[in-house]
């Protein structure tokens, strides 16, 4: 969410990102198309060996009148020592590998799964009875099958040896204690937080990166409007919308900003006018995993290092990460920024300055506060208790001196917190003054664990079941609620649509040429696409279409 310089006007709410204009409809859009990928089932396992059959062996003794059977050698005979039978050892990750015994080399066959062993070509024989007559003309029956080897059968345990059973069993511990620990950094308690981790095979091949950040912003007087987002090549781009034609031209490489930043990356645009100077100021994180601020200026037109990089801000080390940067439009007496050890009464310009907020580790926030006309960003406080894998929303242009800010707790629920700057008026319990507050009529249950939030006109989150809502919040401190029949669901003409889980998202809302005013959502639906979706603030049909991408 980026914001803007608001109108002269104090009792119009102005537009997070952009001044009001008139923007024609959209030209430039192309539709979209949400797919679905099949999972593939594994091939069937089968066994090469066939069920034994025991051999025949015929009767104890001859019939009568004939003479006993010859004791031969039948080609069924079993082997004559135990030490004959294929052996096989456990190894130390409890698979079964073929060792070598008597000079005979036994390998694993390539057709079947580790674990089995493949026997050469043998002489097997069975056991053979048969009888003779002994000293005393008494009939002796002889069995030629061997005794039983003297080792003592080890006990099995579910079919298995002892050992093999023991080492899988701690294998199968070690594994569950390693996700048990991955899950709670990345769920923290109860419903916790999450972290959604993008596999490489998922990477984008065109258009946007999956998983892109998303933030919108304008400045008054700016004959247009733009989008920064992350290219499939990973770099940072913008495009902008012409508002005399409507059409979005841009993110080539001539339209590119920065190609240090991490996959994925949150990004958040503050743009606002000083004078005659135009001032735009991108934050996103680094491969390091650095929060970076770049600065571009209409004088200049060159995207030069901030001076938040000199603090080396070390972001949380995950794929989903919350970072915003909140335009701030009047100080009036906010005690965080006296006790700035940057701030210059001479030299500052009261009137302007940021807010930024990111994710320290999985449950932490740390804000820290800028000013036009100071040298650098002041540490302003530290959020616990929060899931630092979802966004940050910031409202604090207001006519009045309370600012808000909006975080996602450990529970999934949105809380929006309130802070009144104005000094001159006296604090009570009820209303503290220069002491953030939870406005607990207006939270949000059951978002997305790693939803972005944003405000413009509405309030945006995305529920659980991946779809944006939009939310009319009435902002008055302690008594800040929900108007709950205004709340909508963001789609198209066909119903409503789906974003990608944990999509990153910016929103804004600019006039129209029929003196209407219109809401700008963008989010992902696919993964290489950055989609609008636009309504009026009144209601009505909601439109959507997607960007044009460049490949390159």
């Amino acid at each position: 969410m980026e914001h803007y310089t608001p109108p002269s006007d104090p009792g119009q709410v102005p537009d997070t990102q952009v001044q009001p204009y008139n923007a024609p409809i959209l030209s430039s859009l192309q539709s979209s198309e949400i797919h679905e990928s099949e999972g593939q089932s594994p091939n069937p396992s089968y066994s090469p060996y066939q069920a034994y059959s025991p051999p025949y062996s015929p009767p104890f003794r001859p019939p009568p009148g004939q003479q006993p059977y010859q004791q031969e050698k039948s080609p069924y005979q079993l082997p004559q020592s135990p030490s004959e039978a294929p052996e096989v050892v456990p190894n130390s990750f409890g698979l079964y590998q073929p060792q070598e015994h008597h000079g005979h080399r036994r390998t694993l066959s390539p057709a079947l799964s580790q674990g089995s062993t493949h026997v050469g070509p043998s002489t097997i024989e069975s056991p053979y009875l048969g009888s003779t007559y002994g000293h005393n003309e008494k009939e002796v029956s002889h069995s030629h099958v061997q005794p039983a080897p003297t080792q003592q059968e080890k006990k099995r345990i579910c079919g298995l040896s002892r050992l093999v059973f023991w080492v899988l069993l701690t294998l199968l511990l070690l594994i569950l204690a390693g996700v048990g620990v991955g899950l709670g950094v990345a769920f923290g308690r109860k419903k916790g937080t999450k972290s959604s981790a993008i596999d490489p095979q998922y990477y984008s091949k065109e258009g946007a990166f999956n998983g892109s950040g998303i933030a919108f912003a304008g400045l008054q007087g700016d004959s247009s409007v733009r989008v920064y987002f992350q290219h499939w090549t990973g770099s940072l781009r913008y495009m902008q919308m012409d508002i005399s034609s409507g059409d979005w031209i841009g993110g080539r490489q001539t339209e590119q900003i920065v190609t240090d930043a991490k996959n994925s990356t949150p990004i958040s645009v503050v743009a606002y006018v000083l004078g005659s100077v135009a001032k735009r100021h991108i934050f996103y994180i680094d491969t390091s995993g650095y929060v970076r601020q770049r600065t571009n200026t209409n004088t200049t037109n060159i995207w030069q290092e901030g001076p938040l990089n000199s603090l080396n801000l070390k972001a949380l080390d995950a794929d989903s990460v919350g970072l915003q940067a909140c335009w701030y439009g009047n100080y009036y007496g906010d005690s965080d920024y006296a006790k700035s050890s940057t701030s210059s009464s001479s030299d500052s310009v009261a009137d302007y300055g940021m807010h930024l907020w990111y994710a320290s580790d999985n449950t932490t926030f740390t804000q820290y506060g800028f000013r036009e006309g100071d040298s650098g960003w002041a540490n302003q406080k530290t959020w616990a208790g929060f899931n630092g894998h979802s966004g940050v929303g910031c409202y604090s242009w207001g006519g009045g001196t309370t600012t808000y800010a909006m975080m996602v707790n450990l529970h999934n629920t949105v809380e929006v917190w309130w802070k009144d700057t104005n000094s001159s008026s006296a604090s009570i319990d009820a209303h503290p003054i220069n002491s953030w507050v939870n406005a607990s009529k207006a939270a949000i249950p059951d978002v997305h664990p790693s939803t972005s939030l944003g405000y413009t006109d509405f309030f945006y989150a995305q529920k659980s079941d991946h779809h944006i809502q939009g939310f009319n919040i009435t902002w008055a401190a302690e008594n800040t609620t929900i108007v709950a029949q205004d709340t909508f669901t963001v789609g198209d003409t066909s119903g409503t649509v789906a974003g990608l889980p944990g999509t990153h998202m910016t929103v804004s809302a600019v006039d129209t040429k029929s003196g209407g005013r219109a809401l700008y959502i963008f989010y992902q639906t696919e993964g290489t696409d950055i989609t609008l979706f636009t309504r009026d603030t009144a209601g009505g049909q909601q439109t959507m279409g997607q960007l044009n991408i460049p490949a390159e």
